[in-house]
């Protein structure tokens, strides 16, 4: 597909989304810019099943097993995610969050563990080309009436390393709009992401790069108590790299 139609079908796309979110826009909550965080101790487990992993509009494997859980107390949270493709070689991820949220604002630090293919170990290498990179990242809500979502990533430490041997600080910026489809209990949300500048040898773009125009829809059932089960689908199209992706998957959460 020639890249003029590949912009128009993600422009396309994201209209789209844009209407429907319109048409079914979210029941307003109380404003809690000025709230002062909860004090009491929560925990989530969950895990996903999904059909490829793509992250910000990149594939990166095939079947993917994705479990997480995450702990919180108050307004900071520490949160624990990992992929591991079915063959158990492609891709394995781990990734460690700690942050902090109050009213609409988020602050946190990310460490992505991407183990090398087909070699064990190396864990604890945390220099520039070793299997570890950290992100810090600052997530705003415009207004709980107008959920739209603000987020920049900036990898400020471990493998970012330009081929002219300095660092990139490789980033992203996500514009998203979360939505729900009343008639149909779907929780949806639809955004677009892009780096900057380039990032070499971290996202593998030169230049500004739009990189992911998204919609996703998740459909939960409660099965007892706080269990629940859900599908989800993801359609992702990937312009700078002329890529398009439909994903699947299952998620039990408790």
């Amino acid at each position: 597909m020639k890249k003029p139609m590949l912009l128009l079908l993600c422009a396309g796309l994201a209209l789209c989304t844009a209407s429907a979110a319109a048409a079914n826009p979210e029941k307003p909550e109380a404003d809690t810019l000025a709230a002062a965080p909860r004090s009491s101790f929560s925990m989530q487990f969950g895990t996903e099943l999904m059909s490829s992993y793509v992250c910000r509009g990149k594939y990166l494997a095939g079947p993917s097993f994705q479990p997480s859980a995450r702990f919180a107390w108050g307004g900071f949270y520490i949160g624990v995610w990992g992929s591991i493709d079915f063959s158990g070689s492609k891709m394995r991820e781990v990734d460690l969050t700690l942050g902090y949220r109050v009213g609409r604002f988020d602050v946190s630090v990310t460490d992505y563990y991407i183990a090398p293919q087909n070699i064990e170990g190396r864990f604890f290498e945390w220099g520039g080309h070793g299997p570890h990179a950290i992100e810090a990242i600052v997530s705003y809500t415009v207004h709980p009436r107008v959920p739209i979502g603000l987020s920049w990533g900036t990898v400020i430490a471990g493998a970012d390393i330009g081929n002219d041997g300095r660092r990139n600080f490789s980033s992203y910026m996500d514009i998203s709009y979360p939505f729900t489809i009343r008639r149909y209990g779907v929780d949806c949300k639809t955004g677009v992401g892009f780096m900057p500048w380039s990032t070499e040898n971290c996202y593998d773009t030169r230049g500004f790069a739009v990189s992911n125009v998204y919609l996703h829809a998740t459909k939960y059932w409660t099965l007892r108590g706080k269990m629940q089960l859900g599908l989800l689908t993801r359609f992702i199209c990937n312009p700078y790299r002329e890529q398009f992706n439909f994903v699947g998957g299952v998620t039990l959460r408790i």
